[in-house]
């Protein structure tokens, strides 16, 4: 196994529905003229309620995913993704 795959972090199991959700709403991510925009909160909530989280549920997944937003959107900027 390649040595960066034997060091990848790994998610706890009570923040896979957090990791997952984040996922899938990456697929349906906008992009502007050469970069990603960040994931729309209406985006998140949508999904929230879709998939019947309770508002405690939702505060948090909104927390997370606008976390991972931003770590995704710094690292994308600094490594030039396209």
């Amino acid at each position: 196994m390649p040595s960066a795959l034997e060091k990848r972090p790994e998610i706890a199991p009570d923040l896979l529905d957090y990791w997952n959700g984040y996922v899938n709403l990456d697929r349906s991510r906008e992009w502007g003229y050469q970069a990603p925009l960040g994931i729309r909160f209406g985006e998140v909530l949508a999904y929230a309620q879709l998939h019947q989280f309770d508002h405690e549920d939702a505060a948090d997944f909104a927390h997370y995913v606008g976390k991972l937003d931003v770590v995704y959107l710094k690292w994308t900027a600094e490594h030039g993704k396209t």
